[in-house]
């Protein structure tokens, strides 16, 4: 188990108070108030262009907000970076950048050991640990160009696991790739629970936010509700939210 875990103190993985967020004058996100605890696997859902994205980044700073304050750990931002891994979208990523999967793993310890120090044999390992653990070892040398859709993902998510992080962030993790590689990196992601960790993945499929998550925000500009599944999930709740932007006679049987 991390060293640097402090779940015992319960502490919250991540309190957003009145965070608001603007692009040209236009607000994406809206005087949100979100407590994440530790220890579970958190899915954001919400309609295209809901913010989801944004709240991601906003936790990151990678946008910056309007008004309002995160706290990670209880601490700011920029005092426990080294405890968060974040994968982001694939569609944000350049694939023809010329890394192998080991080379991309690899990067995931720089955050670690400072850019002016060589990764060794205990990073090495660490590296070839983890892309054994998405089931990418007999593709560790190929371009990342070369990979599928799920193979790209999985050698992105090896990279969060060398980081030895406490707080994942995943931004749209299951899109675009097959069924057999969402249950292999769910069940990663269940590992990760499992030993304390905090999973946050912004999610599109409602079909399976019930058997992914422990919790779910379900966001579109402000928060129309967050807390256990078994509380959100619900009817009223998604119609509200969603609004014109879900097919209610599609989706029906889906929703209590």
């Amino acid at each position: 188990m991390n060293s640097h875990q402090v779940t015992v103190n319960n502490l919250p993985a991540v309190e957003i108070n009145d965070l608001t967020v603007a692009y040209n004058e236009k607000p994406v996100l809206w005087d949100i108030d979100l407590s994440i605890p530790q220890g579970v696997i958190m899915g954001i859902a919400g309609p295209n262009g809901a913010g989801k994205s944004t709240l991601i980044k906003s936790i990151l700073k990678l946008v910056k907000p309007i008004a309002g304050k995160i706290k990670i750990l209880g601490e700011d931002y920029d005092k426990v970076r080294k405890r968060i891994a974040y994968v982001p979208q694939r569609s944000a990523v350049d694939w023809d950048f010329p890394a192998t999967v080991f080379d991309v793993v690899m990067m995931g310890t720089y955050g670690q050991l400072g850019w002016f120090r060589r990764p060794g044999k205990i990073q090495k390992a660490l590296a070839f640990d983890a892309i054994q653990r998405v089931g990418m070892e007999e593709y560790a040398d190929r371009q990342i160009s070369q990979l599928s859709g799920g193979q790209q993902q999985r050698t992105f998510i090896a990279r969060a696991l060398v980081q030895n992080a406490d707080v994942f962030l995943l931004d749209e993790p299951f899109a675009g790739i097959d069924a057999k590689t969402e249950k292999s990196i769910m069940q990663i992601f269940r590992e990760l629970k499992g030993e304390g960790k905090t999973i946050i993945a912004v999610h599109h499929e409602l079909i399976t936010l019930s058997d992914y998550f422990d919790m779910i925000t379900v966001l579109n500009i402000k928060i129309y509700a967050s807390g256990k599944v078994e509380d959100v999930y619900k009817k009223e709740i998604i119609y509200e939210a969603y609004g014109g932007h879900f097919n209610f006679s599609q989706n029906e049987s889906i929703l209590d």
